[in-house]
């Protein structure tokens, strides 16, 4: 089995482009899965392939809490907490090292243990 880290780009030919893709529109990137060259749109995490293969409450969660952060609720910690789970599903559904982002994610519910809750968000588990 090959494995991949989730940080390192597709191929190392597009290593000097890897955070914009080649049409040149500052508001396009890559997905953040590495085993994908797709560009999308800024504000999207990302492609909608790989977007469509997280969990559906996930997938609300981070909606969710983005909306609220975006609208001024403290949801930030919620928010990259349910981002992080979601890059790690889909980074170990395409057999990818997780193993930075799971450590990540360990110092975000960390973070949100010692504010003192989850709030508002449910911390729900991810196959």
């Amino acid at each position: 089995m090959i494995v991949r880290s989730i940080y390192k780009p597709p191929d190392p030919s597009v290593a000097a482009t890897a955070s914009v893709p080649v049409t040149g529109d500052p508001n396009v990137r890559f997905c953040k899965i590495p085993c994908c060259s797709s560009g999308i749109k800024q504000r999207h995490l990302m492609c909608a392939q790989h977007w469509f293969e997280v969990p559906l409450g996930l997938r609300d969660r981070i909606t969710q809490t983005l909306h609220a952060w975006l609208e001024g609720e403290d949801t930030v910690v919620p928010y990259f907490i349910a981002r992080l789970e979601a890059l790690i599903h889909v980074g170990k559904l395409h057999s990818l090292d997780v193993a930075a982002l799971e450590a990540q994610l360990n110092t975000w519910r960390a973070r949100q243990a010692k504010a003192g809750g989850s709030n508002g968000s449910e911390q729900q588990a991810i196959g």
